[in-house]
């Protein structure tokens, strides 16, 4: 069987062509054809077929798209193996187009090397010859033709090796060349050869004109001069003694890669944007940045093995140990040195003078066609000096610095590495200590990887323990992870690179103090993300000087920015932190948490006094002293600050309650509470509820339990959970006291009026109704009366008394617009609506129900928004309309799903069906 990539995608068997047809069997033989004879992993292969987000059940139609192409394959199908968790497949050297190629082209290095150009020459029109056009052609996605530029830029090396052994040979090929350097009319080496074939067949003038014209284009397009070796050629031109061009291939071309990993699983993404580099145009340079142990040097490495043959002049690799944990950095002088040394360059010839080391490491690199690796570097002016330049080579500079400079001023490519997807971070573990322990013990493997944060150096050690220890089961590896409290003492290797501790020490010691001061305060933060004025309370200082110090954090990779303004680390790094701050004074860590409890409290009752206004039970103080405010200013802003710290506040509400901070704890929950019911969070309200509940009841606190118990009440139920919402009012009812006053008291009774609305107890729901209201009026809250109102007037409406329920509405109404209780007007303006709908004033209820909508949508508060629709749905049916009914059903449905309020909305989906 041949299989053919050297242009169309083709299959050829003994009865002829083998059609491969189906929508992704193709690309799957294209994948495996490029890396064929290596195991091609699972999660690369669905990058390859899928551009954008693959299915959720992307594994296995892989799994059938591979079946479907064994069959395809017919006999020759046992080749396609699965190994692991990827598949290979195999092919004889004579059976694919490209490996005859690249043995053809070898056997023209070793001819070369021989000192038999005339069959150097042969050899490569004969490995030119298997190309039948665009590699790949006719097929499409991003790795395809990712890879298709790769072995295009393959071709066009092969044909310069041919020209310039021809040119040796005294042959003219200015023909040929003439073409390619029209078609590449940047690419120097084929003006370069065009140039003295030429020169030598006596037209000179046009070859001058030649470098003029390209060095006129490279100008104003690239904004370059043409290469040293180009403008030496024109020198030499001019003065009638051009040399030969140098050889495109070296027998002796340094490969100085370290050894790649045989386990190395997953990064496709990383791997496709590096391919992509190939591809770009003028000078090629790969900035990789991530923390320490995200594995940066190890995709370098990787990747470097995997396109070696695209750099005939060799592969360079210096080591410049700019986060070295003990030692000195490698300064660029003496890292030129060894890459001199590596070119063929002999000690005595390397230059004293450090600029001339530079310049005559780029005049030897301007021509190649070579990988250069600069791994550690500290920052961009570590790695600057010893950038080659030249469209020929791919440079790659690997830090724990973000590398502004090289994007910046070089042009860089960003290649920011993060942590290990889950799947990947499995398959790392699966490689090392093998499929079966991993499945034997799934949760156990899932509690190590979250407990190593998806870091492949953590990974990896915690692979090599249970490598060592086959007795130790992965259960008890993880809990070997178990605490915050001493977890990196389990990373502690037998040498600093696999002391995570070390690894992460030699990323913090380069901080000012400033920076250095907040990395270890924000182990006092519970995350699992912190804004810059958050973190100018941590440290007292004012906003500015906090972001900068979180901008340090970034650079050296020990914060990254979840979103813009919001920063957050891993597991790690956080234990480190926590160890790190013992070595402050336990009072200045217990002010700096005083602060940032102060912080989440002021912003919170400022959030919460725009969205509801409602502070009758608690006022707060003053902010401490070095408390620094976010900016909300207004109703969108408040909106705002919730939804973005909805993680936040709930970890802070926990650690308030788990330091003694009950009090503040109960008071951040009530004013979190609000944001909870608009987006129907009800599991993360009711968790934050309990720790608050406990943390009242370990305090004696009978305030807070009984507001704690009112709003587990209304949380459990949404959650349908309604006997266990009736307990906690009646416990709440028990416990109450005069001395608790009479506005919690109506407040317990409004609970227990909404629980029997919810129950259908409409008798029992005005019950209580009646007995809020009497109570708030006694104690001349009139809040607390509008809201008494209100659901009166609701309840009253279910059994039809409309007028009366009117009444109740229209004043609660009154009360609320003199107090802009936005929530409070948009639930009665509902209201009022389906009253006006039932005494059949349309117009009337149309005109509710959209100032109702409005104010939900203003608020985002889904649930409300959901009630309204509804009963707008409602109302349009009625009257005929069921277009718009079955429109404001349906929106109504969608909320209800995404709330998890199945049953309503299904029961929605009941009214869209029936008309």
């Amino acid at each position: 069987m041949e299989f053919r990539l050297l242009g169309a995608l083709e299959v050829v068997g003994d009865g002829g062509r083998v059609p491969v047809r189906g929508r992704h069997h193709p690309k799957l033989l294209a994948i495996l054809l490029d890396e064929a004879n290596r195991v091609v992993p699972v999660d690369r292969i669905t990058a390859g077929l899928w551009d954008g987000v693959p299915p959720e059940s992307a594994r296995q139609q892989v799994q059938n798209v591979v079946a479907g192409l064994r069959r395809q394959l017919g006999p020759g199908g046992s080749r396609l193996e699965t190994v692991g968790h990827g598949y290979r497949l195999r092919v004889d050297r004579s059976e694919l187009d490209l490996l005859r190629c690249k043995d053809k082209a070898a056997e023209a290095d070793k001819l070369r090397a021989a000192g038999d150009r005339v069959g150097a020459a042969a050899a490569l029109r004969a490995a030119l010859d298997e190309w039948r056009g665009s590699p790949f052609a006719g097929l499409e996605g991003r790795m395809i033709e990712a890879a298709a530029r790769r072995l295009e830029e393959y071709r066009l090396a092969l044909l310069e090796a041919r020209f310039a052994d021809e040119l040796e040979l005294g042959r003219d090929p200015s023909a040929e060349l003439r073409q390619l350097a029209a078609e590449h009319p940047l690419r120097q080496r084929f003006t370069e050869l065009l140039m003295l074939a030429l020169h030598r067949t006596g037209r000179t003038p046009e070859a001058l004109g030649l470098y003029a014209e390209l060095r006129t284009r490279l100008a104003e397009e690239l904004g370059i001069d043409p290469g040293e070796r180009l403008r030496d050629l024109h020198t030499a031109i001019l003065r009638d003694k051009p040399a030969p061009p140098a050889p495109s291939t070296s027998t002796d071309a340094p490969a100085l890669l370290p050894p790649g990993i045989p386990t190395f699983t997953g990064r496709c993404g990383e791997l496709a944007s590096l391919d992509a580099l190939l591809a770009a145009e003028g000078t090629r340079i790969g900035a990789i940045t991530g923390t320490g142990g995200v594995g940066k040097t190890t995709l370098a490495v990787h990747w470097g093995h995997g396109v070696a043959d695209r750099f005939p002049d060799g592969q360079l690799f210096v080591n410049l140990r700019g986060f070295e944990v003990e030692g000195a950095a490698l300064a660029p002088e003496e890292a030129v040195r060894v890459l001199l040394g590596a070119l063929g360059v002999p000690h005595q010839r390397i230059p004293a003078d450090p600029q001339a080391r530079f310049a005559l490491y780029r005049s030897i690199m301007s021509g190649k066609r070579a990988l250069v690796i600069l791994d550690n570097a500290a920052d961009a002016a570590h790695a600057r000096p010893l950038v080659p330049g030249g469209t020929g080579n791919v440079t790659l500079v690997t830090s724990r610095n973000p590398l502004f400079g090289l994007i910046a001023v070089q042009g860089a490519q960003a290649f920011s590495v993060p942590e290990l997807t889950v799947e990947e971070a499995r398959s790392l573990l699966a490689a090392r200590i093998g499929r079966e322990r991993i499945a034997a013990e799934p949760e156990a493997t899932v509690r190590i990887i979250d407990r190593c944060a998806r870091l492949p150096l953590a990974l990896a050690i915690m692979g090599a323990m249970a490598v060592v220890h086959p007795q130790f089961s992965l259960g008890t590896i993880a809990d070997e992870l178990k605490f915050e409290e001493g977890r990196l003492d389990a990373f502690c290797g037998d040498d600093a690179a696999t002391d995570l501790r070390a690894v992460f020490h030699t990323s913090y010691r380069g901080l000012d103090p400033v920076a250095a001061r907040l990395f270890r305060f924000l182990g006092l933060h519970p995350g699992p993300e912190i804004t810059a004025p958050a973190a100018a309370s941590l440290l007292a200082v004012p906003v500015e000087r906090a972001r900068r110090a979180l901008f340090d954090l970034l650079r050296e990779h020990l914060l990254s920015e979840v979103e813009p303004g919001r920063f957050g680390f891993h597991d790690l790094l956080r234990a480190y932190s926590v160890e790190l701050s013992r070595s402050d004074a336990p009072d200045e860590r217990e002010a700096a948490a005083d602060r940032m409890f102060d912080h989440y409290l002021q912003n919170c009752d400022t959030a919460y006094a725009m969205t509801e206004g409602d502070r009758d039970f608690f006022t707060v103080e003053a902010p401490l002293p070095g408390v620094v405010l976010e900016p909300i200013g207004d109703l969108s802003e408040a909106l705002h600050w919730f939804g973005a710290e909805r993680r936040t506040l709930p970890a802070v509400i926990d650690r308030a309650a788990a330091t003694g901070r009950g009090s503040l704890s109960w008071k951040l929950a009530w004013a979190f509470k609000e944001h909870v019911f608009r987006q129907g969070d009800w599991h993360e309200g009711l968790a934050t509820q309990r720790t608050v509940l406990e943390a009242a009841q370990r305090d004696g606190d009978v305030a807070a339990q009984l507001h704690a118990r009112r709003t587990l009440s209304v949380l459990l139920g949404h959650l349908g959970e309604s006997e266990q919402a009736r307990e906690q009012l009646e416990l709440a009812l028990e416990l109450w006291d005069e001395s608790q006053g009479d506005l919690l008291l109506a407040r317990l009774h409004l609970g227990m009026t909404h629980l029997l609305d919810r129950l259908d107890d409409t008798e029992g729901a005005i019950g209580h109704g009646r007995l809020a209201l009497e109570v708030s009026r006694r104690s001349g809250n009139e809040r607390n009366e509008s809201r008494a109102l209100s659901v009166l007037a609701w309840n009253l409406t279910q059994i039809g008394r409309l007028d009366e329920a009117l009444d109740h509405a229209e004043r609660a109404m009154e009360i609320q617009t003199r107090f802009d209780a936005k929530v409070a007007m948009a639930g009665t303006l509902d209201t009022i609506g389906v009253i006006r709908h039932r005494q059949g004033r349309l117009d009337l209820a149309l005109e509710c129900f959209n100032r109702s909508l409005a104010m939900a949508s203003e608020l985002g508060h889904r649930w409300l928004e959901a009630d309204t629709l509804t009963h707008l749905g409602d109302a349009r049916a009625a009257h005929g309309e069921t277009a718009g009914a079955r429109e404001a059903w349906r929106g109504a449905s969608e909320r209800y799903a995404e709330l998890g309020a199945d049953e309503t909305a299904r029961n929605v989906r009941e009214k869209l069906e029936r008309h």
